[in-house]
């Protein structure tokens, strides 16, 4: 296809697929600076090496690369980027609250959408790869964070949302759906793991409860194709929970590595051998392994024909049953 006939969207469709390939940067910097968009000038310089003059045309063109809110939330800090091509390349963006103009406490409830609209609406956020959100300490204000993420759809390819809420649920059903191009998820003080179903989830870490005082977790049909990584962390009175939503709800055909940071049961190996990915499983790492879930592990073994690897620590095990499983897992 001539030069000229390729579109903008086109342009930003192979972008959004491959946001790392040098050569389609330069195919949309030629394009921009056909048109006098500063943006192909700002590729063009970091694919030279000149950072410092690209950060200096950066500043001067401020008022085409982004509102007034995003450029403050850079200012101030609240918004650490890293950039890469002229553009936002990795966005981390911290909702804390700001004292009263007179001098009062701030209010922990407050937030402002608008923050993160800015950053997603800015024109340097057109192929954002990457985005960590560190969420107001407030479900309603949290999940109004989430709500801007399912209607804006940002083409990210790697979410981080860490949460510090002791109550109420963040609910994140539908958000990956929202977000089709992620394949690595990190989900961190959340209280409900409930209807997660990506095409494209390649790995995902979810803190589920872990802390006390926390509210009860729920865990729901988890649906991910293409899933090969799965790190929990759960507190030990979730383990009924665990046990049966492994066994049951987890659809990851292709899950390579599991984690689970909590205190192993026999009821919890059990549950994992009976689960439909232990015929792909290669390497699991628990925190703990007593004497009964040792044994577990052990009967169980031809359920998990691709197991090659255990990460354990041993708690109160007779030294037969620990040379065994080390024999089995980790020789």
């Amino acid at each position: 296809m001539p030069a000229s006939a390729i579109t903008e969207d086109a342009c930003l469709d192979a972008l959004r697929a491959t946001p790392g390939d040098a050569q389609r940067w330069a195919v949309f910097a030629d394009l921009l600076q056909g048109r006098g968009d500063v943006r192909g000038q700002l590729i063009a310089l970091s694919l030279s090496g000149r950072a410092r003059t690209e950060r200096q045309l950066r500043d001067k063109h401020r008022a085409h690369l982004g509102s007034p809110a995003f450029w403050n939330l850079l200012d101030t800090g609240a918004l650490a980027p890293e950039w890469g091509f002229g553009h936002l390349r990795c966005a981390v963006l911290k909702f804390s609250p700001q004292p009263d103009a007179d001098g009062a406490e701030p209010d922990a409830n407050r937030f402002d959408p608008a923050d993160l609209e800015a950053v997603l609406a800015s024109p340097l956020a057109c192929a954002l790869e990457v985005l960590k959100l560190f969420l107001p300490p407030d479900a309603q204000a949290a999940s109004r964070a989430l709500d801007v993420l399912r209607d804006r759809r940002p083409s990210v390819h790697r979410l981080e949302l860490t949460a510090d809420l002791t109550s109420d649920a963040l609910q994140v059903e539908g958000l990956l759906e929202a977000l089709p191009r992620v394949t690595f998820a990190k989900l961190y003080g959340i209280t409900s793991l409930v209807g997660l179903s990506s095409s494209r989830l390649e790995s995902l870490v979810a803190w589920v409860s872990d802390w006390d005082g926390a509210p009860s977790c729920q865990l729901g049909r988890l649906d991910a194709p293409l899933l090969r990584a799965l790190e929990l962390r759960v507190r030990s009175e979730t383990q009924p929970a665990l046990t049966r939503w492994l066994r049951e709800d987890v659809n990851a055909p292709s899950l390579r590595r599991l984690d689970v940071e909590a205190f192993v049961t026999s009821q919890l190996i059990d549950a994992i051998a009976d689960a439909p990915f232990a015929a792909t499983l290669e390497r699991l790492r628990v925190l703990t392994i007593d004497e009964a879930s040792a044994q577990a592990l052990l009967t169980r073994r031809e359920s998990f024909p691709r197991l090659r690897r255990v990460d354990t620590r041993f708690f109160r095990t007779s030294q037969a049953v620990e040379a065994r499983v080390r024999a089995a897992f980790q020789g």
